[in-house]
């Protein structure tokens, strides 16, 4: 029951999280693309600095004395910089420059300077100036370069001629576009693009150019002059196509390339806060118009400062239906956060009660562990009792096995012994009577002088004797421990091991042991049996003491150990 309530609680706590969480209004990627703006307006007075500091610089050269081409040449860069920056000072290097052109009459640099004042004029509304000076350019011979710009600047004109009046693009935006493509007809220049952009009315195309444009400024770099224009084009056609990723993407990368040129005139920033406030994304929205509002102080426009009232407008609106919205969403927050406190609260005391039901059980089980504890020790010292008794029992029964052991050894020894023995004696028995048997015939003969040589005492014969009883002791023994040299010669350092002779199955030392070996502990019983004095057998035991790895003592206990069976530990006699 206690773990239920747990859960139930759980589960309210969470309910609560995600109530106070909140909920995204616009998908990931146009997140990623206005906050990449929003940056990029963030830096717009560190861009500034940047532009002062290289007008600065392009100025001090422009006051040095040097060449015509020089100074004409460093006029067109600062008015380059401050066209769409500050638009006073455009023209007047503007003028500048046409001053030069005139004086040395360059038809193609006044040209120049005409279309650069169109651009200017077109810029910031004043469209009849621009109109003016577009006429003048006209009548003017032209270079192919001076006439591909000529036709940009045309088509910049009408078009701010068709926001300006609010009516459709005229049939001059067309021509003009298709004169450019006439003259330039490299599809990869922006200047054929541009026109194609502008000429293209049929919609099946469209995506097409869409395309065109697309591969185009991905291979540009952000500082060329056409980038921005070309990245304006492909959002205008991503739009037209339904494409409102693209659109987004590609609007900011100009506007991102204009901010950081210094750019004040930027139209297309008006599309994007209106997308963010379609989107639901209202602070990028009012952050977006807020900076398109600031440039129009600093930049005035009067072709789209006299529509700017609509889109603010309709923020306007979205902001005020998003903030009631809002207000609708806390109202009924707060109402559920009120229901589940109360739900809480109900639970929370059901919690507390089952707590001291709970803590009541806990003691009942801590006194039956209590004695539940004292039954297992007493179990446990029972069953150590027990384990006492069972390793006596294995003692016992250890003891009982080793006795078995040596009994199996003994009827074994006694049963190979026996049978040795019997053929042993069997053969002296026979030596003894061939022995007196033939005493018996030198006695008939009375060859007495054959019997004394029989019967005196002979070192050779005893010798053979004993060698014969040695090599009858070594198969024997030999024949009931086969291994007995190898596994000696195991409890003896490396350089100490025993070498019989090609001839000897076992010399005297070995001998000693495997006496041993059987059991046969007394020195003095032991040089009996090998027909040696004592002492030889104390020398023995002296150099083969050595000889082993262990002590003495263990290395007895080794011996009696060979082949198979364990002897018990006895006391070992004091000779050994």
């Amino acid at each position: 029951m206690m773990k239920k309530a747990m859960i139930l609680l759980t589960i309210i706590c969470l309910l609560c999280a995600c109530s106070c969480s909140p909920t995204p209004h616009s998908q990931t990627e146009g997140r990623e693309y206005l906050s990449r703006l929003d940056s990029a307006l963030n830096r717009k007075e560190e861009y500034r600095r940047i532009l002062d500091n290289k007008l600065v610089e392009l100025k001090q050269k422009a006051s040095q004395p040097q060449s015509l081409e020089a100074s004409y040449f460093y006029n067109k860069l600062i008015y380059e910089n401050y066209y769409s920056f500050s638009y006073d000072s455009a023209l007047f290097y503007i003028e500048k420059n046409y001053a030069l052109a005139s004086q040395h009459d360059k038809t193609d640099r006044i040209v120049e300077c005409y279309l650069a004042k169109a651009k200017v004029y077109s810029a910031i509304g004043l469209l009849d100036e621009a109109y003016e000076v577009l006429d003048k350019a006209r009548q003017l011979p032209m270079s192919r370069e001076i006439k591909l710009e000529y036709y940009v600047q045309q088509l910049y004109y009408w078009s701010q001629r068709s926001i300006y009046y609010n009516s459709p693009l005229l049939d001059e935006v067309h021509a003009y576009g298709d004169s450019l493509m006439t003259i330039e007809t490299n599809q990869s220049s922006p200047y054929y693009l541009w026109g194609r952009f502008w000429n293209e009315t049929d919609a099946e195309k469209k995506p097409e150019v869409c395309r065109m444009l697309r591969e185009r400024v991905d291979t540009m770099e952000a500082d060329d002059l056409w980038y921005a224009q070309l990245c304006f084009a492909t959002g205008i056609l991503s739009s037209a196509t339904g494409d409102s990723e693209n659109m987004l993407k590609y609007y900011v990368k100009g506007l991102c390339a204009d901010i950081s040129r210094v750019n004040r005139n930027l139209p297309s920033l008006l599309i994007v806060a209106s997308y963010a406030r379609e989107i639901d994304e209202l602070v990028y929205a009012n952050r977006f118009m807020k900076a398109y509002m600031g440039m129009l102080n600093d930049y005035p426009d009067r072709v789209r400062g006299g529509t700017i009232h609509v889109p603010i407008m309709r923020l306007y609106d979205s902001t005020v239906a998003h903030l009631e919205e809002e207000a609708k969403k806390r109202n009924a927050f707060i109402g559920g956060i009120a229901a589940m406190a109360f739900i809480l609260l109900i639970l929370l005391v059901f919690v507390y009660m089952l707590f001291k039901k709970q803590l009541k059980l806990r003691k009942q089980l801590s006194q039956s562990n209590r004695e539940l504890d004292v039954n297992l020790q007493l179990l446990s010292e029972h069953q150590k009792e027990l384990q006492i008794a069972h390793d006596s029992l294995s003692e016992s029964s250890k003891q009982l096995v080793e006795v078995n052991e040596r009994l199996q050894e003994a009827s074994f020894l006694k049963e190979e012994y026996i049978g040795k023995l019997f053929a042993v004696c069997s053969d002296y028995l026979e030596k003894i009577v061939n022995f007196r048997k033939s005493i018996h015939r030198k006695l008939k003969a009375k060859q007495y002088d054959d019997l004394l040589k029989m019967t005196a005492p002979n070192d050779s014969t005893m010798s053979n004797e004993m060698k014969e009883f040695n090599n009858h002791f070594d198969s024997i023994f030999l024949s009931i421990f086969p291994n007995f040299l190898e596994e000696l010669n195991t409890l003896l350092k490396p350089e100490e091991h025993i070498v019989v002779r090609n001839e000897e199955k076992l010399n005297t030392d070995i001998r000693i042991y495997a006496l041993v070996r059987l059991g046969i502990n007394n020195s003095v019983k032991i040089a009996k049996i090998l027909g040696v004095s004592p002492q030889t057998i104390y020398n023995s035991r002296m150099k083969m003491r050595g000889r082993i790895i262990a002590s003495e003592e263990e290395f007895i206990r080794q011996v009696r150990k060979i082949g198979g069976w364990k002897a018990p530990d006895e006391p070992l006699p004091e000779e050994f």
